[in-house]
């Protein structure tokens, strides 16, 4: 769960934190963008940014760390970001007995 604080430190009620997002959504979007599910949640930019630390290569373990995840919670919601580098994780394997 993701709590989330107010300036002076009290815990926001989910009502006020969700209107402000709606409210930022609606001045930096386009209508387009509005009307889909880009970032209609704060959770899905969270998702982007461990996905593409993922997909550059950061270690799933500290992928986790930084995102305040197990990694069991990591595997079971990135799963799809984790595989698909295979041809990638190939050629840095390669990379690394070149010199023997």
């Amino acid at each position: 769960m993701l709590l989330r604080f107010g300036v002076q430190g009290q815990q926001l009620d989910v009502g006020v934190y969700s209107r402000a997002w709606k409210r930022a959504r609606r001045q930096v979007l386009s209508e387009e963008q509005q009307a889909g599910s880009f970032a209609s949640t704060p959770c899905d930019l969270r998702r982007a940014c461990v996905s593409t630390w993922l997909d550059r290569g950061i270690t799933s373990a500290q992928a986790a760390e930084w995102a305040g995840h197990s990694q069991e919670v990591l595997f079971r919601v990135y799963a799809k970001c984790i595989s698909g580098g295979e041809e990638r994780d190939k050629r840095r394997m390669a990379a690394g007995f070149a010199d023997f």
